[in-house]
Order: C-alpha cells, then structure tokens, then sequence
C-alpha cells in the first residue's frame, strides 16, 4: 500500500518537476532604463510610481547597480511614471522625472532630472517680515513658479531644477530681486528684503536719453540744412525717431492707467527693436499673471504686437500706434 501511495505522488509531481517557469519578461514586458548625466552613488534608490495595466497603481524601489543607471520594469507598454531619487546624505530630493513613458517593444531610456530646493524669508526694509506676498522663481533651465509668503514672510520651493534661479518679489513701491545658484540635493536658504528702487540709475537714464535726443535733433538739423543748399526751393519734412513721442502718441497715452504707460515707455525707448517680455517683466519688476493680463490689454487697443520665435515672447509697437 505504502509503495502505491508513493508510485501515485512521483506520478503527481513528475509534470512539475519538468515544466518550464513562467518568463518574467511576461509578467512585466516593458522594460524601462533610467539614465542620469552624471553618476549616482553606488546602490543608489530610485523610488518609482506608475499606472500599471488595468489601470492598478504601482509602485517600487530600484536600485542603481553601475552608478549611472537603473531598469524599470512594467507590465503596460505606455505609463504614466514618477520619479524620485534622494540620497540620504543630503537635505533635499536629488532626482526626479514625471511623464508618460512608452516601451513600444523596445527599451526607453527615461533620464533623471537633479533637483534642489530653495527656502527664505522675505522682509520689509524696517525689519518686519513680508506675510502674503508673492514671491516669483525664474530658472535658466526654463522653469517658473510663484508662491505667496506665509504670515512669517516665508517661502520655499522644492524640487527647483539644478543651475541658476532668479527670484523677485514686489509689494506697491518697495521691490527685491536675488539670484540663487541650486545644486543637486541642497537646501538654499537665502533672506530678501524688499526696498524702493533707486531713483538715480532712473534720472541718469533721463538725462542721457534727453542728450541723445538733444543731439539726434542737432544732426537732423544740420543735416536738412545741407539738404536745403543742395537742393534750393526743396523743404524735406524732419525724421521723427521712433523712440520719441509724437503729440498723438502723447494723446493715446494719456488713455492708460499708470501699468499700462510705463510698459508702453520701456517698449518704445527700445523701439524700432522689439523686447523681451521676460526682460520686460524682470526690468519693471511685473508679476507674471499681472503682466500678460496687461500685455493682452495693450494688443487689443492696438498699441503693442506680441509675437513668438521658438519660444520666446516679444513684444514691439504695434503699426496703429507708430502711425
């Protein structure tokens, strides 16, 4: 009996011995390579989340085996991923990269993004602290943000893209500006005080653009003067500037409110070129929103073009204005 129960079990266990284990790459057939452009530490933890198939949420921790690089695998050939590195020994995340990869029967290499993070404190010039106020960050790397400061005047960004930032802030009259260099996995902490501006760079400015016009005017004068001996009986009408305002240019600026004059004069002192509209905002120290809101305003009373090359914004006077 003993040796018929024992036959029946080898019979039983004898398919299973042979059969081939499920292929991994079944279970999971996208693979996903993770890239940095520099190497991460040896054993280095990559936390992962993504939408799986039938919509399951998943989530897990690779490990960097070269230093350089890690693999996701997935069971779904399009995800929506996220991603986090952070080294223990530094304050702040390190890495991260949020989109939606797709394997398309191929391995994808998703490249991982070094991040820092900013904290500070905004101020009055008498030593008061800033609550509710906007702080704005611009980044060279093209990222831009902005928060309000809590009722202790701070404020801080996380996961701020490595390299340089610049961050403004401006309350009625009083203004501050600093540019903040992030690195990989640190905590910036910087102080801002908010102050007026100083009034002498704008009368030096004023007075050199009179000389200029002072002596543009000496020049057209002589110039239609020669003109008149060459030419007996012939009056040719003078060359206005484009950057000096006519009578109607006066008239059509007395319609705005103060915003919306003072960008119309930084964009014709710079005319016939046209401007920047990041250098605009960072020049007259314009929150973002406040600024296109107003920019918009300008197009549709024909007195500004915008207009985009790549992705740049440029604004110039529009032809309704200059006519």
């Amino acid at each position: 009996m003993r040796h018929t129960i024992a036959l029946a079990l080898c019979l039983l266990l004898l398919p299973m011995a042979f059969a081939v284990p499920p292929s991994f790459s079944d279970d999971y057939p996208c693979v996903f390579s993770i890239a940095s452009t520099s190497p991460l530490p040896a054993d280095s933890i990559i936390y992962a989340q993504y939408l799986g198939a039938h919509g399951n949420n998943r989530s897990t921790a690779i490990v960097s085996r070269e230093g350089s690089s890690a693999t996701l695998y997935a069971d779904s050939p399009a995800i929506e991923v996220a991603l986090k590195y952070d080294d223990p020994s530094t304050p702040a995340p390190d890495g991260i990269w949020e989109g939606v990869a797709s394997c398309n029967g191929k391995a994808q290499a998703i490249p991982l993004h070094f991040v820092g993070g900013i904290t500070g404190t905004l101020f009055y010039q008498n030593g008061s602290v800033a609550s509710g106020v906007m702080v704005e960050m611009a980044c060279s790397a093209g990222e831009q943000r902005e928060i309000s400061t809590s009722e202790t005047g701070s404020f801080a960004f996380s996961n701020v893209p490595e390299g340089s930032c610049v961050l403004s802030s401006k309350s009625g009259e009083d203004s501050s500006q600093l540019e903040v260099n992030v690195e990989r996995g640190d905590f910036r902490k910087v102080e801002m005080q908010l102050a007026k501006p100083d009034k002498t760079l704008i009368f030096s400015a004023v007075a050199l653009l009179a000389l200029a016009i002072l002596a543009l005017y000496f020049l057209l004068g002589r110039g239609k003067a020669g003109g008149a001996a060459r030419q007996k009986g012939t009056r040719q009408p003078p060359v206005q500037p484009p950057n000096v305002t006519t009578k109607r240019q006066s008239d059509l600026l007395a319609t705005l409110d103060e915003k919306e004059k003072k960008i119309m004069e930084y964009v014709q002192h710079h005319a016939p070129s046209s401007v920047r509209v990041s250098r605009l905002r960072r020049d007259l120290l314009i929150p973002k929103t406040s600024l296109t809101r107003t920019l918009s305003a300008l197009e549709r009373k024909q007195f500004l073009k915008i207009g985009k090359v790549g992705s740049r914004t440029y604004a110039e006077l529009h032809s309704f204005y200059k006519s």
